[in-house]
């Protein structure tokens, strides 16, 4: 028999991985070069690196509201923005979180908002707490 949880679990497991309609992050950024990842393509404002980063601010930035009763807000929009279409240096972009993990907010109970990697939906353990204001 199958638990609610169990099934929960596979059923987000099967949302977040699912990419019949669309490609997933790392599969669209797999394999780019170095040197474009600061190019910005003819007719579209943003380089790759500038959606992952703010990916990256905007990811922390709700986090940080969830999270921190001191929360302080950022300026809009340019905080949510790095401040280059290219990468700082040749680490940056494979030091960044979403690159090396990808975390998504999955598991909402009452006020608790819980964090879980993808690859470990089937495991019993659900990551990094997130309390609601």
């Amino acid at each position: 028999m199958t638990t609610p949880s169990a099934a929960l679990r596979a059923q987000l497991r099967r949302i977040l991985s699912w990419q019949d309609a669309h490609v997933g992050f790392e599969k669209s950024v797999e394999g780019l070069s170095p040197k474009l990842r600061g190019a910005r393509v003819v007719g579209f404002p943003h380089s790759a690196w500038e959606l992952l980063e703010h990916m990256r601010i905007t990811q922390h930035d709700i986090l940080d509201f969830c999270r921190n009763p001191d929360y302080e807000e950022i300026a809009w929009p340019d905080a949510y923005w790095p401040k280059s279409p290219a990468p700082p240096s040749d680490g940056a972009w494979a030091d960044n979180p979403r690159i090396k993990i990808g975390c998504y907010p999955v598991h909402v109970e009452g006020d608790e908002i819980r964090l879980e990697f993808p690859d470990r939906a089937s495991e019993g353990a659900l990551d990094s707490p997130v309390r609601g204001p």
